[in-house]
């Protein structure tokens, strides 16, 4: 385990925001510190474990591995694209071809997000850490997806891509900021970045606090709310252009929270999607999409 500065503001003057286990994959009986920075208020897991510890972290059984199948991939890609289609407001994650061709995803995980885009007709990389899921995709859909740990060096030259897309994997590296100074070296002059994250200052994260489900500790290290993800890509030379919010409520963070208090909580999937409609009314979702531009 290692102890880290804020790497918004490199203070060291932190205190503990909440405490709580591998309540997801029970990896350990470990209690992790989740702490806030009192000069920024971003909130990291501090200690936290080091690059050469957190892979016993990723079970077998982590959702990426075990959603490899064509039939799996199918099913979660027709998904996605039914919300493309039907969702009343505007889908956080369509891309318009004005905007560009060339596409980068990074943590590309199954590869629905890939796949989806080059029947689209966009030209797409990945970046992949797990060699297993790379390598399928590269077999099974001729993807061009490179094996390697978004914390390093991206391996293209500078002014790459129009745009590059990260569902739910900046808050899995050691050095977010490291990663979107990358972002922003291999983005084209004015290229476009989309960032999907945990939102901390969700409603349901404030409500459930240790349970709720996208903690997802150790391997989540860092927990963004709209306000610190937006001045770290100040800080690495981006400018925001819009923060939206995803159609999402984890019924899981709320029966774990109730059972706790011995309340056997199951809500009908109408009043569910009720609470998804007024969270991303009132920019309170569990999930969050950033939209960004590179400077220059």
């Amino acid at each position: 385990m290692e102890n880290i500065n804020c790497i918004i503001c490199n203070s060291n003057n932190d205190h503990i925001h909440l405490q709580s286990k591998d309540i997801r994959y029970n990896t350990t009986d470990t209690v992790f510190n989740l702490t806030k920075c009192k000069n920024c208020g971003l909130i990291y897991l501090n200690p936290r474990p080091s690059k050469n510890e957190i892979i016993q972290f990723y079970p077998s059984d982590y959702r990426p591995k075990t959603t490899l199948s064509s039939k799996d991939l199918i099913k979660r890609k027709k998904k996605y694209k039914t919300k493309f289609l039907y969702y009343i407001f505007k889908n956080p994650w369509f891309i318009d071809k004005n905007n560009g061709n060339s596409i980068l995803d990074l943590g590309c995980g199954s590869g629905e997000l890939l796949i989806f885009f080059k029947e689209k007709g966009f030209n797409v990389t990945g970046i992949e850490i797990d060699p297993i899921t790379s390598q399928f995709l590269k077999n099974t859909y001729n993807l061009n997806v490179f094996n390697q740990d978004m914390d390093s060096s991206f391996p293209f030259p500078d002014n790459s891509f129009d745009i590059v897309i990260s569902r739910h994997s900046l808050e899995h590296t050691h050095n977010p900021l490291n990663v979107l100074l990358e972002i922003h070296r291999v983005l084209k002059p004015n290229g476009r970045l989309i960032l999907g994250l945990p939102n901390i200052d969700s409603f349901i994260a404030k409500l459930t606090g240790e349970n709720w489900n996208d903690l997802d500790l150790p391997r989540h290290l860092y927990h963004f709310s709209s306000e610190t993800i937006s001045r770290l890509l100040t800080q690495t030379g981006f400018k925001i252009t819009d923060i939206q919010h995803e159609f999402k409520i984890s019924n899981k963070s709320l029966k774990n929270y109730y059972y706790k208090k011995a309340i056997n909580l199951n809500l009908p999937n109408i009043l569910l999607e009720l609470l998804e409609f007024l969270f991303y009314i009132f920019k309170k979702s569990e999930w969050m999409v950033i939209k960004a531009q590179k400077n220059g």
